[in-house]
């Protein structure tokens, strides 16, 4: 297990305010910033202890979170266990700034660059902030960070047929389809490819 960013001595949360950037530091775009979440923040959503993920990470968080978003956050958990220095290209919160700050979507790649120096993006943003551009604010910075930072050009994205809304932010972020897949989880998908 990656050891604990601090540890609580009085089992509070008010020790821990503020910690989401002292390991990896947010991405911000014109209005969004896109928060990493960590082990210990993971595990506070998961066990419902919502009020101190929200203090942790200094934004207003979904009561349900933990539920809602469970299968994926296990996942996301069991890699940063595994493997913690991949903390940085993982899952983040998409957190408009204004006028509180508030967790609108989650983004992230998929994992690390792979050996040919590509990785996969995904995102999805709550139902009632739809529409808003989020998605595709969110996703550009991402691509920008791992380009600028990391010297990454090869992006992929995996996305529904049916997704209309999908589809349409990888075309303006410039994917190309490349191929088709059957996902175990998800079903069919169209893998789309950005070589920047």
């Amino acid at each position: 297990m990656a050891p604990s960013i601090v540890r609580d001595m009085q089992g509070g949360a008010k020790s821990e305010r503020g910690l989401r950037s002292s390991a990896v530091p947010p991405i911000r775009s014109a209005r969004l910033d896109l928060v990493s979440l960590d082990v210990r923040s993971i595990e506070m959503i998961l066990a419902d202890r919502i009020e101190d993920a929200e203090l942790r990470l200094e934004m207003r968080l979904p009561p349900d979170l933990g539920m809602r978003a469970a299968a994926l956050l296990q996942v996301r958990l069991a890699d940063l266990r595994s493997v913690p220095e991949a903390q940085a290209w993982l899952l983040r919160l998409v957190a408009v700034r204004t006028p509180v700050t508030r967790m609108v979507g989650f983004i992230g790649f998929h994992g690390p660059p792979s050996g040919n120096r590509e990785v996969e993006i995904g995102y999805e943003i709550l139902a009632s902030d739809r529409r808003r551009g989020y998605a595709t604010e969110a996703a550009s910075a991402m691509l920008e960070w791992a380009t600028c930072e990391h010297g990454i050009h090869a992006f992929l994205a995996s996305v529904s047929p049916t997704n209309a809304a999908s589809l349409g932010v990888v075309a303006k972020l410039g994917f190309h389809p490349n191929r088709s897949r059957h996902d175990p989880v998800d079903g069919a998908e169209l893998v789309f490819r950005l070589d920047r």
